[in-house]
């Protein structure tokens, strides 16, 4: 949705069957939409062909789908050398939990800032429906990535690359912030008070 809005020509891939209408609307908007069913050769031999065209491939499944299916992305950028394969996933390409399913609560939950999310101690955490880790650690920072490795690519003789892109480490980047000023005591009195207003600045009365 960024990069489209930002006026890339975005082309979102779908099971035919879905016919545009297997994401919302409005996070659908300004996306070419093809049907593609992946688990057949010649569409996946269809989308081989795109990645030659393209500058951008985002991988949105888990580690290694995409080498089963025969498009392992180093093998996309000896067909493509200018290809950026943006792979984003849930805990990244490697480590303990990088084959875990997981969701948008299990990140903001890992990175420590669920607990943050409540107006004092003794109530439940008020998880943010999916904008902290879906859209923010995930969407945001898979989109800047991808604007990063294109800019890269000019400066290095048009070479792109492959980006590890984590909703829960992108999340734990942009909670930097929460995480240093709860060692600051003086700023907020209730350690759960980062999200519900009762921070010491941006008050809003009337």
């Amino acid at each position: 949705m960024v990069l489209a809005d930002f006026g890339a020509n975005v082309t979102l891939i779908e099971k035919p069957e879905q016919d545009g209408m297997g994401m919302e609307q409005r996070l659908a908007n300004r996306k070419n939409i093809q049907g593609l069913d992946l688990k057949k050769p010649e569409d996946r031999a269809k989308l081989k062909q795109l990645c030659k065209e393209s500058d951008v491939l985002l991988d949105p499944y888990r580690p290694g789908v995409l080498e089963k299916m025969g498009l392992d992305p180093l093998d996309l950028l000896e067909e493509n050398k200018g290809l950026v394969v943006c792979r984003l996933t849930g805990y990244g390409q490697t480590g303990p939990l990088a084959h875990e399913a997981g969701h948008d609560i299990n990140y903001v939950a890992i990175t420590g800032l669920m607990p943050t999310i409540s107006g004092h101690s003794c109530h439940r955490p008020w998880p943010p429906v999916n904008l902290l880790a879906d859209f923010a650690g995930g969407g945001l920072t898979a989109a800047f990535g991808v604007v990063a490795a294109l800019l890269k690519r000019e400066k290095n003789g048009g070479h792109g690359c492959v980006i590890d892109c984590s909703m829960s480490e992108g999340l734990s980047y942009l909670a930097s912030f929460v995480h240093r000023y709860h060692d600051i005591s003086h700023l907020w009195t209730d350690p759960n008070a980062a999200f519900s207003g009762d921070c010491p600045i941006y008050r809003y009365i009337s």
